[in-house]
């Protein structure tokens, strides 16, 4: 990818650790919002080793100046093809890093036991795959506008929402899964691109979500509800 992508040795920094740089093109300054989030993921997603440490993950992504892309990545790995109820654990990182960027920070923090918890490259490698064709149309539809939403306050006001959608995915609420992570995407996707229109759209899909959410919740006490009169 011309101007694009650099990457370690065998997708692995000089010290073995993942390596995910996007140089942005030539001429061009090194911004954050130049560093196209789908070629970190067609980065992320080379590499010889089978599996991929959180920590690492972090590391590499925290490279290009942008948490979005960690957030991103993170959300992607809760639409994994999982068994019932795994993507609650896999959504835990969520619940780690949301409330960082509630707070405003600039370098994520991870406990060990979550940086040394690994996935399989081949099952992430699946999930970039088929996200990427509509990351790359969104991504031409973003460019910087309306920045203040994705400025120090905007982006704090990202991790509150980030935050409840990732306390919404480690619950075992019904439909709590693939339209919250879709809202967490956009909101990510606009982060990246310091995109305000993308972040309302993200916004505007939360509330969809809190919806269904709402909606599917009262279905599932009625069900109870009719179950327990019956017995």
């Amino acid at each position: 990818m011309e101007g694009g992508l650099r990457l370690g040795r065998a997708g692995q920094g000089e010290d073995g650790r993942l390596a995910v740089v996007v140089d942005p093109p030539e001429g061009a300054d090194a911004d954050p919002a130049d560093h196209e989030l789908s070629a970190v993921l067609e980065a992320l997603e080379t590499g010889d080793a089978p599996v991929l440490e959180f920590g690492e993950i972090v590391q590499g992504l925290e490279a290009n100046g942008n948490l979005g892309t960690v957030l991103f990545v993170f959300t992607a790995l809760v639409l994994l093809p999982l068994p019932p109820g795994a993507s609650m654990v896999i959504a835990l990182p969520l619940l780690v890093v949301t409330p960082q960027l509630m707070f405003g920070r600039t370098e994520l923090w991870l406990p060990r036991w979550l940086s040394k918890h690994v996935v399989q490259r081949q099952s992430v490698a699946k999930v970039i795959d088929r996200l990427l064709p509509p990351l790359r149309w969104i991504e031409g539809l973003g460019r910087p506008r309306l920045l203040p939403l994705t400025g120090p306050l905007g982006v704090r006001l990202i991790g509150v929402t980030a935050t409840s959608i990732a306390l919404v995915e480690v619950s075992p609420l019904p439909l709590s899964t693939v339209m919250p992570a879709a809202a967490l995407l956009l909101l990510s996707v606009g982060l990246t691109r310091r995109d305000g229109v993308l972040v309302i759209w993200g916004y505007g899909m939360t509330v969809v979500a809190g919806l269904v959410l709402l909606v599917g919740a009262r279905a599932l006490a009625l069900i109870f509800h009719w179950v327990a009169t019956w017995l």
